[in-house]
């Protein structure tokens, strides 16, 4: 479908390294950012922060770049309801470079097509279907939040005490 096209102009790809193998442990070596791995019976998780996952799976966000590609967009994040599934179907048939993901549940993505879910992604990187995004257990997501947290507070003490 796209074929011969320019890349969406102002986009710059992300090429994800080879997929790391995964150890007896079920531990992933990347020199790219944080990981880790848990082994199950059915499949392999990698929690990933949100940076390095979408950077590696090269996630489609921008509106404008998926108008570009064809797409009517309903949301300025890139998401699809679950009504629009033909359409991704038929566009990830007709791009094999792209695929889509999923909203499986609060705070995580698949990278793969989960059927019976209501939101639905695309990207263009690595297909990977075991890379899985599960931003609320990253471990400096607490600390950030407890940070924004007592910045605020700071801030109203300051405006209550009329400091500012």
């Amino acid at each position: 479908m796209l074929g011969d096209r320019e890349p969406f102009p102002g986009h710059y790809a992300f090429r994800s390294p080879p997929t790391q193998p995964i150890d007896a442990n079920g531990n992933v070596d990347s020199e790219e950012g944080r990981m880790g791995a848990t082994g199950r019976e059915d499949h392999i998780e990698l929690f990933v922060d949100m940076d390095e996952f979408y950077r590696r799976v090269d996630f489609v966000s921008s509106y404008l770049e998926l108008e570009w590609l064809g797409f009517k967009t309903e949301s300025f994040e890139g998401s699809f309801r679950a009504r629009r599934l033909p359409e991704l179907f038929a566009f990830c048939t007709a791009n094999p470079e792209y695929h889509m993901m999923t909203y499986t549940d609060q705070g995580r993505i698949a990278n793969k097509y989960v059927p019976g879910k209501k939101l639905y992604l695309l990207a263009k990187g690595d297909k990977n279907p075991c890379l899985v995004l599960n931003h609320l257990i990253d471990a400096s997501r607490a600390l950030v939040t407890e940070e924004m947290i007592c910045s605020a507070l700071a801030m109203l003490n300051d405006v209550n005490t009329g400091d500012k």
